[in-house]
């Protein structure tokens, strides 16, 4: 499922992931998944809110699964909640931090990288949004 969500074949990841959940063998990465697929396929109250509860569920199950704050976030955005928003984001940025701390002597400089970025993505996010 991971593949064809990064691939940009949501409805196949959607479904894919459905069907674990449906079938109650999912674990917290098939609902994060669900969620972001959701949420590129579709933007209404319900679906919104649908993703905040698989989003819930698999905080859960894995608490320290950094993807779950900034998909939270963004859904949390959408339904013009700023307030939970930048609360997530706030949270996203620190386990970002933290995974660099406790990481820091077998993070590849690609992967630093990218979580610098992720980093900076939070801080323009919040500006550009007036979090």
């Amino acid at each position: 499922a991971i593949e064809y969500y990064n691939n940009g074949y949501y409805p196949k990841a959607y479904k894919w992931t459905k069907r674990n959940i449906d079938n109650h063998c999912a674990v917290s990465e098939d609902l994060i998944i669900n969620a972001m697929s959701a949420q590129a396929l579709n933007n209404n109250e319900q679906s919104n809110q649908r993703c905040i509860e698989l989003l819930n569920l698999a905080e859960k199950d894995s608490p320290g699964n950094i993807n779950i704050y900034k998909s939270k976030a963004l859904v949390y955005m959408r339904l013009g909640d700023k307030s939970n928003a930048k609360l997530l984001l706030i949270k996203y940025a620190d386990m970002i931090e933290q995974y660099i701390d406790r990481h820091k002597e077998f993070i590849s400089k690609s992967e630093y990288e990218y979580l610098m970025g992720q980093k900076s993505w939070v801080g323009e996010t919040m500006l550009r949004f007036s979090l």
